[in-house]
């Protein structure tokens, strides 16, 4: 997300860029066109005046002469002043003899012009651009004098056309800008993908390897062991207490051949032996089972089933080593309480392990399904990712909600239609 907020970031900063150049570029060629037109507005109107001046023209006739020069320029206004900036004549025709407002004609740029000898440009903030005045010294008679021509400020009516236009283009720069985002998320969120299924290839390879390299060695002494137990289960004499010692010993045997079966089975087609199977009894076993390690850990575990049977098709021992991982999950996450209980209603079982432990933490809950991804410092992170395939072979889904409250993990099975071939 970084990534993309920084593209989106960068593209905007450059569009924004380009903008603005065009704009300055505008306002500076607008500027630039109205200043040669103001000076050519100066040149053609300084002939006349001085012409007028050296004629001695009253008032009125020089009032006459600045009118027509500003009606055939364009003007908004023209008037001349001594050296000492006292009107001589304008116009508007007001009264000689009176000081001039310093923004029509300002001392500085006349001192400027009577100095340099030459016509001096100037804007309406008495910088030079965008200009707006023109200051032309004239020396008649004896006299010096200066022609204050000032224009109309056409400047901001060109730059409210260029607008539409500048913020069409940014308009579009920004839709471009997001277009592009959106393409480098999708982008990433596809490149993270192939790399989590190439970053799972991997661990399933490797997982198969070295499952293939252990199961011999760990699954023949499991077979001896079972074996054993189950033969002295039968033993004559055996107290049922002992009896039922061995035959848990028997579960536990072939819940380790499960673990090593849960590496094989990262590697090839889970083998499924499906048949008629009662949930009731596969829950209240499971508790059964597992409350021992529940009040070692200090985890208080409960059981809720209906009163009555649940039936399906399913794998027992596959759906009970899912229910195992599940359940002793949220014994050794931490948690203080662990319900486990069984609902159905007519279409589908869901058997719910919820727990009040800490909860997933947020960067693994994406990924809480992959294989050797785990939270626990000697766990497999085989737990989910093995009772997810299970349920899945099942026609089944496996929700989960995680928060700081806890976690709850439901295994949602169809009651018909099972399809899972044994």
């Amino acid at each position: 997300m970084a990534v993309v907020s920084a593209t989106f970031l960068a593209v905007l900063a450059i569009q924004g860029g380009v903008l603005w150049a065009m704009y300055s570029s505008s306002r500076a060629a607008v500027s630039e066109t109205l200043a040669a037109e103001l000076r050519a507005a100066a040149d053609s109107a300084a002939a006349p005046v001085a012409l007028a001046l050296e004629a001695g023209f009253t008032e009125s006739a020089l009032t006459l002469t600045l009118k027509r020069i500003r009606d055939a320029q364009r003007l908004d206004q023209a008037l001349i002043v001594d050296e000492q900036g006292m009107l001589v004549a304008d116009a508007s025709g007001s009264t000689a003899g009176m000081p001039v407002n310093a923004l029509a004609a300002s001392p500085k740029w006349r001192r400027e012009a009577l100095a340099r000898g030459d016509t001096v440009l100037a804007g309406a903030d008495l910088a030079l651009t965008p200009a707006r005045r023109a200051y032309v010294p004239i020396e008649r008679n004896g006299h010096r004098y200066v022609l204050c021509l000032e224009a109309f400020d056409p400047l901001p009516q060109v730059l409210v056309g260029l607008r539409r236009p500048l913020l069409i283009a940014a308009g579009c720069a920004i839709v471009g800008a997001a277009a592009l985002a959106i393409g480098a998320l999708v982008a990433w969120r596809v490149l993270e993908a192939s790399r989590r299924r190439l970053l799972r290839g991997e661990r399933l390879a490797t997982a198969g390897a070295l499952a293939a390299s252990i199961a011999h060695e760990v699954k023949n002494p499991l077979g001896i062991i079972l074996s054993s137990a189950q033969l002295l289960a039968t033993s004559p004499g055996m107290s049922p207490e002992d009896r039922r010692l061995l035959l848990d010993m028997c579960e536990e045997v072939r819940r380790a051949d499960d673990q090593v079966n849960a590496f094989l089975d990262l590697a090839r087609d889970m083998p499924m032996k499906m048949a008629e199977t009662d949930l009731r009894d596969l829950v209240t076993s499971t508790a059964e089972l597992l409350a021992a390690q529940a009040r070692k850990a200090g985890v208080a575990l409960s059981c809720s089933v209906p009163g009555h049977a649940i039936t399906l098709a399913a794998d027992r021992r596959r759906l009970r080593q899912a229910l195992v991982n599940i359940v002793l999950n949220a014994i050794e996450c931490g948690a203080r309480t662990v319900r486990l209980s069984l609902t159905e209603d007519g279409e589908s079982a869901r058997i719910v392990v919820a727990d009040d432990g800490p909860g997933i933490p947020e960067d693994l809950l994406e990924q809480a399904f992959e294989p050797f991804v785990t939270s626990k410092t000697n766990g497999t992170g085989l737990g989910l990712a093995t009772a997810k395939r299970i349920v899945e072979r099942h026609g089944g889904s496996i929700p989960l909600r995680s928060s700081s409250a806890g976690t709850t993990i439901a295994f949602e099975l169809p009651m018909h239609g099972q399809t899972c071939a044994s």
